[in-house]
């Protein structure tokens, strides 16, 4: 097995979507434990986590079946020479790459919800899970950035939509009234 494809696999789709099902588990279960200050902001983390992987991943979905590119690749299938196929190919289309938006994806969502500085450095872990894609040969180099940017972009608008819902009053639990 290539070296490149362990590497990939961190970068399932699948694997984040599921991620985002733990964090929801793990929020519930923590917040009884939290004072008011600290369940928001783990609540905001939580939320935005999961909003920005499904928005990201909704994209994704979207324009790989509308595009319907081809990959630059030969998918192996039963009975075919390994030469004349590459065994990390699959059938789908190649448009913009989901493990590029996915690990982008969770990683913007915790940078975005969180600020915090240290977290930048480890943005090369979605560079090299990106890269392993094309060095498998499954993707364009345009798929991967395309969906850098789409994993990127769906943290965003999830903020930007958490930012205009309305917030309720931790003391009352009631959204606040506007003064006339």
């Amino acid at each position: 097995m290539d070296l490149w494809y362990f590497v990939t696999l961190v970068g399932q789709p699948e694997l984040w979507m599921a991620s985002t099902l733990v964090a929801a588990i793990l929020y519930v279960y923590l917040r009884k434990s939290q004072d008011a200050g600290k369940r928001e902001k783990t609540k905001k983390v939580v939320v935005l986590y999961i909003a920005g992987i499904w928005i990201a991943l909704s994209l994704v979905f979207v324009l790989k079946n509308t595009i319907q590119m081809p990959r630059p690749c030969v998918p192996c299938e039963q009975g075919q020479l390994l030469g004349m196929c590459n065994p990390y190919c699959v059938s789908d289309a190649s448009f913009p790459s989901g493990h590029a938006a996915a690990i982008f994806a969770a990683f913007s969502s915790a940078y975005l919800a969180t600020r915090k500085k240290w977290l930048v450095p480890l943005f090369i872990i979605p560079v090299l899970i990106s890269y392993s894609r094309f060095a498998l040969g499954v993707h364009y180099a345009s798929d991967i950035i395309a969906g850098a940017v789409i994993g990127i972009a769906g943290p965003c608008i999830a903020l930007l939509l958490i930012k205009k819902l309305p917030r309720k009053s931790h003391k009352t639990g009631k959204e606040p009234q506007e003064k006339t």
